[in-house]
This record gives C-alpha cells, structure tokens and sequence, in this order.
C-alpha cells in the first residue's frame, strides 16, 4: 500500500515537473510613463495591453527573461474589436448648484463631439448612490441631450462610494478601455469611502478617471484636491473652475487622446519553453515610444517544453534518472523499516492464561454435575437470556429467576446471599439471608441442593455419582437440568 501511494505521488511529481503548464493571471502594472495590463492567454503567448501617460505610440517592444528576448507584435489602439467606455457622472446632489449642472451639460456636450466608433458614451448622476441615465454605448447626441435636463434634487452627498459603484458599472461593459469622467465639487458626506478607495478600484480594472472640478467659491476650492489625486493616481486629466470661471477650452478639446494611446503587444514566448517544466519569472518588458523608452516589470510563467523534446535533453534524462534511483532507495528503506516493524515470535506477549478453578459446585440431586467456578463472583437463577445475568442457569420451577450469589471475599473466604428469592437459601438446613460458606457445606435453592467445595483445600467434595465427570462451563452461562430432581427428604 505505501509503496503504491509513493510511487503515484512521486510520478504526479515528475509528470508536473516536467509537462506540466501554468499560465499567469491577468494583472496591472503602473510604471514611469505607462500602464500594463499583461495576461497570458496559452502556454506560449503572452500579451501587453500598454496605455502610454507619456507620448502616444509605440515603435518597438521586447520581453526579456532569464537571459532572452522576445520581440513583440504591436498593434495600436484601437486594433480590431478595441472599445473605450466612457461614463460621465455628474453631481446633482445640491440644488443649490442647478446653475453649475446647467453648465456642466453644456462641457459634455463638447466632450462627445469627437466621437470616434470605438467610444461608448454613457451618462450617469448621483447624490448618496449611482443612477444610471443613458447606458453606456447609446448615441452620444443623446447622452448630451440627457445631461441638459438634469436636474439638482439630492440632499446626500457620497462622492466616493458613488465613483466605486460607477467603476463596476464600467467593469460590466467589457471594454478594452475604461474612463470614468467626474463632474463635481468634491464635497462629500461618505462615512466608509475616501477617494484612496476609489484610486484601489480604478486600478484594479485598469481604468483612468477625468476629474472636473466646479468649486462655487474660491474657499471651496480645497475640496477639489481629491479630484486631482484621483486623476493623477490613475493616468486621468484634471480640470477646474472656480466660481464663475469656465473650465479651461483646452482641457475640452477631446481629452480622451490620452486614454487611447499606445496599444497591444503579442509575444510568441515559444523560444522560453524549458526542459524543467514551467515557473513564474519576473521579466522586464521594454518599449521604445515616441516619448522616449519605457522599461515594465511584469510575471512571465515560463512555458514547459513538450515531454517528447524535453526527454531527449541530456540534463532531463540526468533529472530522470536521478529521480528514479531516489524512487528505489526509498520503496527499499520503507520495506527494511516495515520489516524490522514486526517483532519477532520469541519477542510477542505471551498468551493470556484461562482463569483457574478456585472452587465448585456439585449439584447433588440430577446427574452430579459439577460448576467450576472461575470467576469472584457469579450468581444463580432460572432466568435465562440477555435480560439475566445468571451464571448458573438452573430448570427448575422453584428456583427464582434471579435466586443467590456466591462471591470470594479478600480473606480467601466465600460467602451465599439470598437475592430476594420466593423460596430462600438454605445451608446446611439453616435459612440465611447472607452467610460464610465453607467446604462440604450444602446449599439449597428451592427444590435443587449442590456441595460447595475450595480448590486450594485438602478436603474434596464427597464422590459424585458414578459416571458423573466435571464439565467445564461455557464461557457466558451454565445450565444445569434439575427439572428431575428429588424432592429434599
């Protein structure tokens, strides 16, 4: 058995080693002048989606790891089936500010008139949750139409808790590319949420926040500084007006370029694949874009060569060999160790010996059968069966079910008590309740009388009736036919 357990495990071992593949997940990487989602999708091919914060195209990629380099394949944003979801949301929490919603109806409609084909516009107010107004991919016509009949009902406030419930209405729309676009004043009555939460939601997915800020006041300017932290943090733009001011013409003129730079980069990681199975790297992924060079840390899981080459590779057929050997030695150490596990025939526990005879009963009035008894105490009835814990099991009607008990004291000596019977216990013609029994004393238990004797004594019981020969009980009960039995005289 544990040679078969260890030789299945041993085998999965090797068979992991040295087929086996693994593939690493999907994640985000934040570097100096650009953003990586790198995934791979197969035991070769790797891929980098780069969004670039600093420039807009990229002319030349390699992967390096452990020594060599991947070329890679660019494809600028937007490749083939590439789509950028753009969401507004708008704060419509005070309507004290129905004059600056008004006004950011107005910035909106700027921002979708560049509307390219791979946008998906959508709109979207809140106060304390998320209301979605146009969903996202609608026309863009009609999401501004939408945003200039907004209107300032709210009383609560929860800026941050409402931008993570607009991210994940972001993260359903399965588009390449994701931006939330922030039209606020920063004030906020969240209690759980801070913009921190906000900047770990945003990252997760890979999405980048425009934040506009419409402060009413100058001394209401501070609560814009959040905006911007939550735009820089994710690779977003920032604006604000304060007061009356405009926001800036500039900061209108389609600033979702910036969203839409750079683009995805295949690699063929066949020529990493290597003879001892697979393992996550790390690996430096270098590009070379019009803003200058960007290098990336990203986890490279090395593929594993297929079995039929890798076999063939001296250093796999040393691993095999080795391995194999090492199998051996420890199939044969656990059989020494089992063998030497067994102790030997002289070295076993003796059997446990049968309890000795230490005194009998010879019943006078059948056929002279003789009870030994072995154990300190036993007791005698007619009752039978389970429900009885008789040892002697006596036929005869004017027996009690359960009648006596003989038990040997510590002294050596023995003693008969009368458990309740209807007709009593006699000994040697005198009835007792509990009393001393001693060798050759006679017993009587309704109609039936037996000869109590000691093993250990020189007196023996006088000579049972000829052909009569001690029986040995069976183990649980003795049963002995009385049914015969002579009336006492």
């Amino acid at each position: 058995m544990h040679r078969r357990v260890l030789i299945s495990v041993l085998g999965i071992v090797l068979a992991a080693v040295v087929i086996g593949g693994a593939y690493a997940g999907e994640g985000r990487i934040d570097a100096d002048g650009a953003t990586v989602r790198w995934s791979q999708t197969g035991p070769v091919r790797g891929e980098a989606d780069v969004r670039l914060t600093r420039g807009n195209s990229i002319s030349a990629a390699r992967l390096a790891v452990e020594g060599a380099d991947v070329a890679g394949k660019i494809e600028p944003f937007p490749a083939t089936g590439d789509t950028a979801a753009i969401l507004f949301l708008v704060d419509t929490s005070d309507p004290r500010r129905q004059s600056v919603i008004d006004r950011i109806a107005g910035d909106i409609a700027q921002l979708t008139a560049a509307a390219p084909g791979h946008r998906r516009y959508g709109l979207a107010r809140f106060d304390k949750d998320v209301t979605v107004v146009v969903p996202l991919g609608s026309d863009p016509a009609a999401v501004a139409a939408s945003a200039a009949t907004l209107r300032a009902e709210g009383r609560i406030t929860q800026l941050h808790l409402s931008a993570v419930n607009a991210l994940k209405v972001l993260a359903r729309s399965g588009a390449t590319r994701l931006a939330l676009v922030l039209f606020t004043d920063g004030l906020s009555e969240d209690r759980e949420y801070t913009s921190e939460h906000v900047i770990q939601a945003a990252s997760r997915m890979g999405a980048a926040i425009y934040s506009f800020g419409y402060a009413r006041v100058l001394k209401e300017a501070t609560s814009l500084q959040g905006l911007r932290l939550m735009a820089e943090k994710t690779g977003g733009a920032y604006a604000e007006s304060i007061a009356d001011a405009p926001i800036p013409p500039t900061a209108l003129q389609d600033p979702f370029k910036g969203l839409e730079t750079g683009g995805r980069i295949a690699f063929d990681l066949a020529a990493l694949q290597s003879p001892l199975g697979p393992r996550s790297v790390s690996g430096r992924l270098f590009l070379t874009t019009d803003a200058g060079a960007v290098a990336v840390a990203v986890p490279v899981s090395v593929p594993a060569l297929p079995w039929r080459q890798a076999v063939r590779r001296p250093p796999v057929q040393a691993a095999l060999a080795g391995g194999a050997a090492a199998v051996l030695f420890v199939i044969i150490w656990i059989a020494r160790r089992r063998r030497a596990a067994v102790p030997a025939a002289s070295d076993r526990a003796p059997a446990r010996p049968e309890p000795s005879v230490h005194a009998t009963l010879q019943f006078l009035d059948s056929d002279g059968r003789v009870y030994e008894m072995r154990k300190e105490s036993i007791v005698i009835g007619r009752g039978s069966g389970d429900e009885y814990d008789n040892d002697v099991v006596l036929e005869n009607d004017s027996v009690s079910a359960v009648h006596a008990a003989i038990r040997r004291q510590r002294d050596g000596s023995y003693v008969i008590a009368d458990l309740d019977s209807a007709n009593g216990v006699i000994v040697n013609g005198q009835q007792v309740t509990s009393g001393t029994i001693a060798p050759n004393d006679v017993c009587e238990l309704g109609d039936v009388r037996f000869r109590f004797a000691r093993a250990d004594q020189a007196d023996r019981p006088l000579a049972a009736p000829p052909g009569a020969k001690p029986e040995t009980p069976p183990s649980e009960q003795e049963t002995v036919d009385v049914k015969a039995a002579e009336q006492r005289p």
